[in-house]
């Protein structure tokens, strides 16, 4: 679900708060505020804007300076922030195919450099822990595979080299391992590995069913994905070698896109229960979903606040699709909008 360019029945935007843009970029940024240790230790999150007319990645801090990071008439998505916080991994098509780009706050200004570098399609980054590696999809094999460089250049290594689609790398939290989705079997699966392409395992085995968008819980033990195996799509919860295997959402609704709480106790996602797309937060070990967002249009693509006290996600509430804000814990929800244009991905600097 989600993604720019949704439809939905526009509202007044007054009526949800009425605050001066630049005010209301300020409230945008400053939840889950905390100390930091990123680019000039301000937290920021990261987003996708076509408001100069394509799509680009910004970056909006606390004090509501708003940064184009991408700056570029090209497409550029799919924000990613490395660990540290002080770099920002990009998808753009600028030299004509998708490559990864990463953008360097070292400086004012950050710099930009395309680190995958090849005619065929590069996507789907995802960072070790100790921001020095990014994983990656690649077609330049002729079909999707698993690769890994070193972000500021080297040797680009080909992990999975098999004949099936190889797809959404997931870089464990310890840096032993990486998850990612395939379809050796033939349906999608989910198989790990070790960062160096060795010992790799099927850990979902759903046999007629679709295992995808795996995420790895905070302590590098345990995986979240979404799965179709009971019928309408499900999360479920596993341990990192596919034992204990858990039912999480237990519902005939659609539940999609699970997202870990920072402390690995709760899980935040999309579903269609109460008939719109919403934003559900549950605990892992039991109780009730409780929805957060409350806003009877379509929401989507979570991403929690580093204190885990706020939400962020897309919503087409204003009949274009924004980035808004929403409590955790159910109570005094405080949801802004942040511009006219549409804006998509959320990614809370680490």
């Amino acid at each position: 679900m989600g993604g720019c360019g949704g439809n939905g029945s526009p509202l007044n935007r007054s009526a949800v708060h009425p605050v001066a843009p630049r005010l209301l970029l300020l409230a945008f940024a400053c939840f889950g505020c905390r100390s930091a240790t990123g680019p000039g230790s301000i937290p920021a999150m990261a987003f996708v804007s076509n408001r100069d007319g394509n799509e680009e990645v910004y970056v909006v801090f606390e004090n509501g300076r708003l940064l184009n990071v991408s700056d570029h008439p090209a497409r550029d998505r799919d924000p990613r922030w490395s660990p540290d916080g002080w770099r920002l991994a990009f998808v753009s098509n600028r030299e004509g195919s998708d490559d990864v780009y990463v953008a360097d706050f070292l400086s004012l200004r950050p710099s930009i450099r395309n680190v995958s570098r090849h005619p065929a399609r590069d996507g789907s980054p995802s960072w070790a822990p100790d921001s020095k590696q990014l994983a990656f999809e690649s077609e330049r094999d002729g079909d999707p595979e698993i690769y890994v460089l070193r972000w500021d250049g080297g040797e680009v290594r080909n992990l999975t080299n098999h004949p099936a689609r190889d797809t959404d790398p997931a870089w464990s939290p310890d840096g032993l391992r990486i998850a990612f989705v395939t379809t050796r079997d033939p349906r999608s699966e989910i198989y790990v590995m070790y960062v160096d392409g060795s010992e790799v395992s099927n850990i979902t085995n759903g046999s007629d069913a679709d295992d995808v968008k795996p995420v790895w819980d905070p302590s590098g033990t345990r995986l979240a994905f979404t799965s179709t195996r009971v019928g309408a799509s499900e999360l479920f919860v596993t341990n990192a070698d596919g034992t204990g295997l858990l039912n999480l959402s237990n519902s005939a609704a659609f539940d999609e896109n699970p997202a870990w709480s920072p402390d690995g106790r709760r899980i935040a996602f999309e579903s269609n229960r109460q008939g719109d797309w919403e934003i559900f937060v549950r605990g892992v070990g039991g109780g009730e979903p409780l929805n957060v967002s409350q806003l009877r249009s379509n929401e989507s693509a979570v991403a929690w606040s580093p204190d885990g006290s706020r939400i962020a996600f897309e919503s087409n509430r204003f009949g274009n699709w924004d980035i808004l804000l929403a409590n955790t814990d159910g109570s005094q929800a405080s949801i802004f909008d942040a511009n006219q244009a549409n804006e998509s991905a959320p990614q809370w600097r680490p």
